[in-house]
C-alpha cells in the first residue's frame, strides 16, 4: 500500500471531470470543514485566483481541490501531495457528453460552444470537429500538466503524466473501485472521520452506443487508455497490498453508508418540511 502521508502535508485533488468527483467532493468538505481549504473556481482554467493569493494564505492550507492540470503545487510552500480517480475514456466521455446534453436542454441562452453542440450535433459529430479538449485525451493532459492542440497529444505527455504519478501522488483510484478507494484513503491521509457519502449526479440510464462512436472514442484516446491500464495494474497491486484488512472492512462501510444515506435523506425531508411549516 501507499505510505502513509503526514497530516501536515496539503492534498491537492485533482477533479477530472466525470470520475465521481462530485461525490468524493463531499466526502472532502465533511473530512476538512473544520481545516482551510481552497477549490478552484469553476471556468478559471489555469487557477489565477488560487496563485493571487497571498503566499501566507496558501500556507495554510490543508486542501486544494477542483478542475485544474498538475501543477500548482508549485504554488504551496508547504509539503504537498497529490489524488485523483480516472476512469475508462469511453464511458467518461459519454458521460460528460450525456451530461452535457441534458444540461444544454435547460440552457438554451447559453453560448458555449461545447453546449450549443450538444443541442444540434451527435457525439460522433462533436468529436470530429476537434473544437473540445475533453474528447481528446483529457486525463493524460490533466496530469502530465503540458498543454497540447487537440489532436497532438504524444507518447511523452503519457510517459509524464505516469511520471507524475509515481512522484507527487500518494494515491490514484478508479471509479468502478469507488469504496474501495475511499477506505484506502483513509488510511493513506490518516483521515479522522468515516468516508460516506450520498452518490451524486447519478446519470439516467444511457442509451446504447455504436461500435462506430465506441472506435471512434478509443481513436481519440488512445494516451487516456494507456494511462487507465497503467493506473488499473497499479490499483490492483494495492488493493492486494491491502487484503484481508479490506475484505474485513468493505462489507461493513458499505453498510453503514446505506445508514447514513437514510439518515441524510430523512434529515433532508424534515428540513424541508419545517421550512414548508414556516411559511
Amino acid at each position: 500500500m501507499s505510505e502513509p502521508v503526514s497530516s501536515r502535508t496539503t492534498v491537492v485533488f485533482l477533479h477530472i471531470p466525470k470520475t465521481a468527483g462530485t461525490s468524493f467532493n463531499s466526502v472532502l468538505s465533511w473530512e476538512y470543514w473544520s481545516r482551510s481549504s481552497y477549490r478552484v473556481p469553476f471556468l478559471d482554467f489555469a487557477a489565477d485566483k488560487f496563485k493571487e493569493l497571498p503566499k501566507s494564505e496558501r500556507a495554510k492550507l490543508s486542501l486544494l481541490r477542483g478542475h485544474m492540470h498538475f501543477g500548482l503545487h508549485e504554488y504551496l510552500p508547504q509539503p504537498s501531495t497529490y489524488i485523483t480517480f480516472l476512469r475508462r475514456p469511453a464511458d467518461r466521455i459519454i458521460s460528460y457528453w450525456e451530461t452535457t446534453r441534458r444540461e444544454a436542454a435547460t440552457r438554451p441562452e447559453s453560448k458555449l460552444w461545447l453546449m450549443q453542440a450538444a443541442r444540434t450535433m451527435s457525439l460522433e459529430e462533436a468529436i470530429r470537429t476537434g473544437e473540445h479538449i475533453e474528447f481528446d485525451n483529457g486525463q493524460v493532459r490533466r496530469i502530465s500538466g503540458i498543454k497540447a492542440p487537440i489532436g497532438q497529444c504524444t507518447n511523452e505527455m503519457l510517459a509524464k503524466a505516469k511520471d507524475n504519478i509515481e512522484q507527487y501522488f500518494s494515491f490514484v483510484g478508479l471509479t468502478n473501485y469507488f469504496d474501495e478507494s475511499l477506505l484506502l484513503l483513509r488510511r493513506i491521509l490518516h483521515w479522522r472521520k468515516p468516508p460516506f457519502y450520498i452518490k451524486a449526479k447519478v446519470s439516467p440510464p444511457k442509451p446504447e452506443r455504436s461500435r462506430a462512436d465506441l472506435k471512434l472514442i478509443e481513436a481519440h484516446n488512445e494516451l487516456d487508455s494507456a494511462l487507465y491500464e497503467y493506473a488499473e495494474a497499479r490499483f490492483i497491486s494495492v488493493l492486494d497490498e491491502a487484503r484481508p484488512w479490506l475484505d474485513r472492512e468493505l462489507p461493513r462501510f458499505r453498510k453503514m453508508n446505506q445508514y447514513y444515506g437514510l439518515v441524510r435523506r430523512f434529515s433532508k425531508r424534515l428540513m424541508a418540511k419545517g421550512r414548508r411549516l414556516k411559511l
